[in-house]
């Protein structure tokens, strides 16, 4: 039994196509100096037409417009798919060139929790956030980092990064504890107050946070009265 196959190369003709008009497109936002879009349209292309020096190409734009991370991440994607032993060469000079650059004033962080898929918010509105497990570049200073999932209790990290490092950042996400506010008063303006070993300053104390249950509570008179 013998069969007849017969292949219409309309859809790679189609993509080819695309391929091409989103190549033209990328060379008129260049001459706009709209680099980063130029960038965007060379990976469109690849979408269509597996051309990888498109890939590499666009690499370059997003270096050129200072979009390092980006171009860190396509530059890896790169080296995934190239076979040109050329193009491994200059990938693997610009995945160095793209990770000294940011070192000078971003660290690598790789962030994960349990459970896997939470995310993590830059912000309390939660506007500015990452699904977890994520790797990313983030600016040397003072950071909180608020890991979240629905029905959990948030869990804040802060953390001071270094530029150059690359850190590891994991969060176990635990149920909400019930909380309850305390309203401390004492005769004696200058009582202090410690809750659970922890000073809390002078007196009147007012919508202290404590999760429920037992607390030990201690107001200091002075004179070594309690």
């Amino acid at each position: 039994m013998s069969f007849v196959l017969q292949v219409h190369p309309v859809k790679a003709e189609r993509g080819y196509h695309v391929y091409r008009h989103l190549q033209i497109q990328s060379k008129l936002y260049k001459q706009l100096g709209r680099t980063t879009r130029a960038a965007e349209a060379l990976i469109e292309a690849y979408e269509h037409y597996p051309d990888e020096k498109a890939l590499l190409d666009a690499v370059e734009l997003l270096a050129e417009a200072v979009e390092d991370e980006r171009a860190l991440r396509l530059v890896e994607r790169y080296l995934t798919v190239t076979r040109s032993p050329a193009g491994h060469h200059k990938g693997k000079k610009l995945l160095v060139m793209l990770r000294k650059r940011l070192s000078e004033h971003s660290a690598e962080i790789e962030l994960s929790a349990t459970p896997a898929d939470s995310k993590m918010c830059f912000d309390e509105e939660g506007t500015d956030c990452l699904q977890l497990p994520a790797l990313k570049w983030i600016k040397a200073g003072s950071h909180e980092f608020r890991f979240q999932y629905p029905g959990l209790a948030t869990r804040v990290h802060a953390i001071t990064i270094e530029p150059g490092k690359h850190l590891k950042i994991t969060a176990t996400l635990k149920e909400r504890v019930p909380r309850g506010r305390l309203d401390i008063f004492a005769r004696n303006p200058e009582a202090r107050v410690v809750v659970n070993g922890n000073p809390k300053g002078k007196v009147p104390i007012m919508g202290l946070v404590v999760p429920a249950g037992e607390h030990v509570i201690h107001v200091n008179l002075g004179n070594n009265k309690h």
